[in-house]
């Protein structure tokens, strides 16, 4: 049934109409003039065309990220009728509206997208898309929206220790796409690797990968992100060619991409352990093989490679010469602490905030969690939590972990 003019429109009713209109349409013309009106009220909001509409209505609906042919098979048509499609994908990730994820499908890895969490927040508020800086966005803001999208809190500000932010500083410069390119062209003059290997390492909680992703937007790149914790599980029987097209896939973005996008290999842990040096299985010969194939990827690397990390006590000599940055992230300090503490629950009174600082050993991540807490417990109650109820929180995050330093910026 065809809309009219008098309808009065928000974003999510309109992403509604062109989800609910696009069942088994097969994107056909006939699909397009019925939601013409809907897609008319998208583009003056968020400034994309239709088939980019219908994309975001797609992972709109579904909440979590899509294969192309999930998104093509919801409208009836084939992956090669979406694949005609992809420089419009390709101008939604760049305008951060969307990501790329890479995900598994029968032991195999392939290249997914997910709708951006900030994109959400405007489609819900009904304001026009503008991606915000860091500074901006902090976790409280975030946690308020706890009833509506708690798994979806994207940005934080972070709070270092002074070394540690001297080196994300140093970091951010280098990254920058003035002097990167610069840099880039300097070392392959000398006859050195070109491509820049870093390691983010130290205790959970201390925004290793959040870190990531702010340098990505301070210097307008894109983050191909690889879980490999969640992969390694699949690695049994051809693994080696997975690893394989995971860095190929990653380098074909790179040749494509204006502007360097980061390739993040979170929790690599499984990846840069002592190679077994007595081969007795074919699990460890398989395991050794995946290593061997990554640090030949990381001496041909001709982007950005980071790689965060909890455990570093076991880790590979031949993965410490070939990480050219190794930032260690430490919990923070107590005035660190007391600034993150104020932050996620402003609420709380000086007084209050240097206690808890002074008394409680916490990584940010941890002191996020609390906070979480303190809105669940009001959501619930409908009671503020008073300091004994926060101190109980914090009793029962208390868990003390040790990592080893392995090396410095």
């Amino acid at each position: 049934m065809r809309t009219t003019q008098k309808t009065r429109w928000t974003l999510v009713t309109a992403l509604e109409e062109i989800w609910k209109q696009a069942k088994d349409s097969k994107l056909s013309e006939e699909y397009f003039a019925k939601v013409s009106e809907p897609c008319a009220y998208v583009k003056r909001k968020l400034n994309i065309s239709p088939i980019q509409a219908y994309v975001i209505a797609i992972l709109m609906d579904a909440g979590k990220p899509l294969f192309l042919r999930d998104i093509s098979g919801y409208a009836g048509c084939s992956n090669i009728v979406m694949m005609s499609y992809k420089k419009q994908l390709d101008e939604l990730h760049e305008r951060w509206m969307i990501s790329w994820v890479m995900m598994t499908n029968n032991g195999n890895l392939e290249m997914g997208y997910g709708i951006r969490p900030l994109l959400v927040e405007a489609i819900q508020e009904n304001k026009t898309f503008v991606a915000k800086p860091v500074s901006e966005y902090t976790p409280y803001e975030a946690l308020e929206q706890i009833g509506k999208w708690i798994d979806l809190i994207d940005q934080k500000n972070l709070f270092y220790n002074e070394t540690e932010k001297s080196h994300m500083e140093r970091l951010d410069d280098l990254l920058s796409q003035e002097k990167y390119p610069i840099v880039k062209e300097r070392m392959k003059e000398a006859n050195m690797r070109s491509g820049f290997a870093c390691l983010f390492y130290g205790s959970p909680g201390t925004g290793k990968t959040e870190s990531v992703m702010q340098l990505a937007r301070k210097t307008g790149r894109n983050v191909f992100q690889v879980d490999i914790a969640r992969l390694r599980s699949k690695w049994v029987g051809d693994s080696e060619r997975q690893v394989q097209y995971l860095f190929e896939q990653y380098e074909e973005l790179v040749m494509e991409s204006k502007v360097c996008p980061i390739l993040l290999i979170n929790e690599a842990d499984a990846i840069i352990s002592k190679r077994t040096s007595n081969v007795s299985s074919s699990v460890d010969k398989m395991e050794n093989t995946i290593q061997n194939i990554i640090l030949q990827a990381m001496e041909r690397l001709n982007g950005i490679m980071i790689a965060t990390t909890n455990l570093t006590e076991n880790m590979d000599p031949a993965f410490k010469r070939r990480f050219l940055f190794k930032v260690k992230f430490d919990k923070p300090s107590v005035e660190v602490k007391a600034r993150i503490w104020h932050s996620m629950i402003p609420s709380l009174p000086d007084e209050e905030v240097s206690l808890l600082a002074k008394s409680y050993n916490f990584s940010g991540g941890q002191i996020e969690n609390i906070a979480r807490k303190q809105i669940v417990e009001y959501v619930l109650s409908g009671i503020s939590p008073d300091t004994k109820v926060i101190q109980k929180f914090c009793d029962e995050e208390n868990i003390a972990s040790r990592t080893k330093p392995i090396g410095f910026f």
